[in-house]
């Protein structure tokens, strides 16, 4: 299966379930080549630099640049990058640390600014020309703007019980996403594939999720938390909640999303839930899903699926003296930015 794109440009949603992976020559070439990834969000631009070999992911490098408050508010309807100059700045300062030239990146942009849902079509079109005016015409009527201004990509991600298909919808405004890139390019930087960081997250620890029963996985943002369900390694529930793992109420929104799941899926029981947090305080996270829930909860620890070369700090997260913004966790939506540009 592979993301579906309406402009041909720019991929926002990779298929999520796991399978065999069979790389093209081209592909295999990139590997042998250090790749690159960035996560930009309201605060800061996260860089990775990392490379596959026999042993498994290696991350060479990894930096942060905080941008100047409120360089960048993320939005779903406006453009994000408020001052030009400074948002430049930043970047460049990045750029001025990482070994070697980059021209190619995989990008993470903030949750906010798409929107993502999971739509059931029962008698989806053969033809892909006709699949793309069905979602066309389901975005129009959804999110009530012009499609022309929107770019819109899916991926078939499972069948329902009817027999229909179900699909993962993305959808973002083309001059919001295309800021992004060419601010990019005033740099000479192309930012190949564009996502959600949600989704680079997710993409990051799936080989890690059981692929058997109805899994949860939760992914959790400075500010933002995205809960994915999964029924044998199918996606058929996905929402996302503008507030990250530290705010007051995290815990009623699990609580909540919880009790929309079971009121729209009554027979589809929750079996076992896994994290991955880009943010501190994982066992106190931990411990507040588990007194709202009976499920198994794992904690999905970054540092058992790459292997860290990288500066400034090899400390595990959650060692006394580790800044948050250092501890490996938080690099995760870049890194999969990164490995997007091979997967």
């Amino acid at each position: 299966m592979q993301a579906r794109n309406l402009d041909g440009k720019v991929r926002f949603a990779k298929v999520l379930i796991t399978g065999s992976k069979y790389y093209s020559v081209k592909i295999m070439l990139r590997l042998k080549m250090p790749l690159t990834g960035f996560e930009i969000n309201e605060s800061a631009v996260k860089a990775v630099q990392l490379k596959k070999d026999k042993n498994g992911w290696r991350l060479l490098q990894r930096e942060t640049e905080f941008f100047h408050k409120g360089t960048i508010s993320p939005s779903y309807n406006e453009k994000n990058i408020n001052d030009s100059q400074k948002f430049l700045e930043t970047i460049k300062r990045v750029l001025g640390r990482i070994k070697g030239r980059v021209s190619r990146i995989g990008l993470s942009v903030p949750n906010d600014i798409v929107k993502i849902s999971i739509q059931k079509f029962n008698d989806l079109p053969k033809s892909g020309l006709e699949t793309e005016k069905m979602i066309s015409w389901w975005a129009k009527k959804s999110f009530r703007f012009p499609v022309e201004r929107a770019r819109i990509s899916y991926s078939l991600v499972g069948r329902n019980m009817d027999g229909g298909e179900n699909l993962l919808i993305a959808v973002g405004l083309q001059d919001v996403i295309k800021d992004y890139e060419l601010n990019l390019k005033k740099l000479k930087i192309s930012a190949e594939i564009i996502q959600p960081a949600s989704i680079n997250h997710f993409n990051f620890y799936r080989d890690q999720i059981d692929t058997d029963g109805i899994i949860v996985f939760i992914g959790i943002f400075e500010n933002y938390h995205s809960f994915f369900v999964f029924e044998d390694a199918q996606l058929i529930f996905y929402h996302g909640v503008r507030r990250g793992g530290s705010d007051i109420y995290f815990v009623q929104d699990i609580d909540l999303i919880i009790q929309h799941y079971m009121n729209i899926n009554p027979d589809k029981k929750l079996e076992k839930l896994y994290i991955g947090s880009q943010v501190g305080s994982y066992r106190e996270i931990e411990e507040k899903i588990k007194n709202i829930c009976d499920l198994k909860v794992s904690f999905i620890d970054a540092a058992r699926l790459i292997i860290d070369e990288s500066q400034p700090t090899k400390m595990a997260a959650g060692s006394n003296g580790a800044r948050e913004e250092d501890m490996l966790s938080s690099f995760v939506s870049a890194i999969g930015a990164a490995q997007s540009l091979v997967q």
